[in-house]
Formats: C-alpha cells, sequence, structure tokens
C-alpha cells in the first residue's frame, strides 16, 4: 500500500504541482518567468485580501526575520503573544532584532484572555503573533485582535504560516503577515512571502535580502529565485478551490475528532482546535517517538521527530497536502491499531 504523508512539511502535492515543478528552469530576469512570479503575486493577494504580496527565496523563518526588520522602523514598544512552540520563535526573532516589547506569555495549549491582551495593548504600537499556533493546532483570536487594534490604531503583524491556505485568513487589515510555499499553499517549501497594504520603503540600514522596501520598489524578483518553485506554487494555486479545500478540511477533522473519541486519545488543548494541524498526547506507558515509529512502518507518516514533540511526548498529524478521505480513515484505523497493540503491552 502506498505510504501517505501527514507531516505539516513537506506535504503531499497534487500532480500538476508535480509536472510544473518538473518544467526546465528559466532565468528569473526572464518574460516567462515574470508572468508566472505576477500570476502567482495575483493569486496570493485574492486568497488574502491584502494590498501586496512580496515572494522570497527562504522559508517562513526568513520571512518572520523580514517581519521583525519591518517593525524595528516603528515608534514605540509593541507586546508579542506566545502559547506555543512558534510565539516563542517570534519572541527570540524579536530579541535578536533589538525590538523594544512586552510579552504576554501562558502555558502552551491555553487560551489567551483578551481582556488581558488588550490591556496590555494599552500604549503599545504594534503587536505580534501566530494564527495557528502549530506546535498544538490552536488556532489563536486574531481576528479579535485585529479588530481591537484597528479601532486603537495598533498594527498587527500575523504569523499566518500554518493558516493561510488551511483556513480563511483575510490581511487586508494587517500591518504584515507571513506565509511559506510549503505548508497550506500545497507547493514545495523554499518560497516565502510577506503581505503587506502599505508602500514599504527601502531602508539602508537594514541587510539587503530582508528588507521589504527593496522587494517592494522592485520591477521584478530583485534575487536569484527558483523557476521551479515559482511554478510549483502557482500551479498549486491555479488547481486549488480554496472554498472546496476548508469545506474538506471540515469533513477530514470530523473524522478524526470522533476517532480520538473512541480510542481515548487526547490533544493538549480543549478550545480553538483547528481542522488541519492536531497534536495528540501518547497514552501514559507510550512514546511518541515509538507511536510514531508503528505508525511509519505501516506507511504512515506523521510528526513526531522534532524536539518540542520529542520533549513533550506528543505527535502531531496534519493535513495541510493533498489529502483524500480515505487517507484520513485510512490514518485513524491504523493509529487505532498501532494504540491498542502498545497499550496492550
Amino acid at each position: 500500500m502506498a505510504t501517505v504523508n501527514f507531516l505539516p512539511g513537506p506535504v503531499t502535492v497534487a500532480r500538476e504541482v508535480r509536472a510544473a515543478f518538473r518544467r526546465a528552469p528559466v532565468s528569473h530576469r526572464s518574460a516567462a518567468f515574470q508572468a508566472v512570479r505576477d500570476d502567482t503575486a495575483a493569486a496570493l493577494r485574492k486568497l488574502t485580501r491584502a494590498k501586496h504580496a512580496a515572494l522570497m527565496t527562504g522559508s517562513g523563518t526568513l520571512a518572520n526575520d523580514v517581519v521583525a526588520q519591518q517593525i524595528r522602523r516603528l515608534r514605540g514598544p509593541g507586546l508579542i503573544l506566545a502559547n506555543g512552540e512558534f510565539g516563542e520563535r517570534l519572541i527570540g526573532q524579536a530579541g535578536r532584532c533589538g525590538l523594544r516589547f512586552e510579552t504576554e506569555r501562558i502555558p502552551w495549549g491555553q487560551v489567551f484572555d483578551l481582556a488581558a491582551v488588550f490591556k496590555k495593548l494599552s500604549g503599545k504600537g504594534w503587536v505580534w503573533l501566530t494564527a495557528c499556533e502549530t506546535s498544538t493546532g490552536m488556532i489563536n483570536p486574531f481576528r479579535d485582535i485585529m479588530r481591537f487594534c484597528a479601532a486603537e490604531g495598533i498594527k498587527v503583524c500575523l504569523d499566518a504560516i500554518s493558516a493561510i491556505g488551511n483556513m480563511p485568513v483575510d490581511c487586508s487589515k494587517a500591518y504584515l503577515a507571513t506565509a511559506t510555499s510549503g505548508k497550506g499553499l500545497g507547493a514545495y517549501a523554499g518560497l516565502a512571502m510577506v503581505f503587506y497594504n502599505h508602500e514599504a520603503a527601502p531602508d539602508p540600514s537594514t541587510p539587503t535580502y530582508i528588507d521589504l522596501g527593496t522587494y517592494h520598489r522592485a520591477a521584478d524578483v530583485p534575487f536569484t529565485m527558483p523557476s521551479s518553485l515559482l511554478c510549483a506554487l502557482c500551479a498549486a494555486l491555479r488547481a486549488t478551490d480554496f472554498k472546496e479545500k476548508f469545506a474538506r478540511l471540515r469533513q477530514q477533522a470530523a473524522v478524526i475528532r470522533n476517532g480520538l473519541k473512541g480510542q481515548g486519545l487526547r490533544t493538549p488543548i480543549t478550545q480553538r482546535q483547528s481542522d488541519f494541524m492536531w497534536t495528540l498526547e501518547a497514552p501514559d506507558g507510550i512514546t511518541s517517538r515509538g507511536l510514531g515509529d508503528r505508525l511509519h512502518a505501516m506507511g504512515i507518516i506523521t510528526h513526531y521527530r522534532n524536539r518540542y514533540l520529542l520533549a513533550n511526548n506528543w505527535l502531531q498529524i496534519s493535513l495541510m497536502g493533498s489529502l483524500s478521505l480515505r487517507d484520513v480513515t485510512r490514518l485513524m484505523k491504523g493509529l487505532g491499531i498501532v494504540n491498542y497493540a502498545l497499550t496492550q503491552g
């Protein structure tokens, strides 16, 4: 039986995406490349409702470093929210960039108290948070925070790397938002995106490669970009009906939710569970590595080798890729077999 991939990256890509990736490479200065780049940027703007979409060669971490450099130019201190691994990473990136900020740190898997967040936002110029905290699968209340900040004149920076392409994300009121090609957009890793709605000016004090203004002012891609990655991303955007995908994810999530109840498996969160990212706590006496290894032997690839997952004895299931309801049903059947075998000793 074929292997099925439930990793958050690399995700399983559609046939059209694989075909586009295999096209002969072209120069990033060519007219053919520019046409694909323009189509890709237009599709990204339509999906996110952002005025601008800057494309870069790199990972989501690069995109967030670009955001940190833009925040550095703002007046006043800000606030960073963290309730998981990726909120903590934003704090680390902000610290390396020398930003002035306070934090609202709560235990992983807990829900932010909006009253407390709004109170801490008093006197702040910006806030930075994850839309989906990938480490737990929790959807953070970014829409409520964006509405509050719009009324208060506070700029919102959104790490939407796991969210865009997996759920509706309106970036039209965000100051900056980030995404990557290798997750919900259904292509290969290697391209980063920054979405924004203002006219970004070049900053000579910012390293060129992470200066958003450099990308904004360029008539084309300012630095080398592999055409294979761009063509694959463009093909993924063209091939995906995102409304249909979001509905399919809700169906698949229902299968997982019901399966977990039947098997007595738990997640570290009790509220705001995403449809597309599931973190499971390994049962007592079982390691997540053992659970993941057994599933792997059955041709079911899950995410469990990451440092923070091993430390918490967690295993993750991602539905970000090109997966069917049959794939998800196979996963839950396999999980039940392995869980039973391990608990029976």
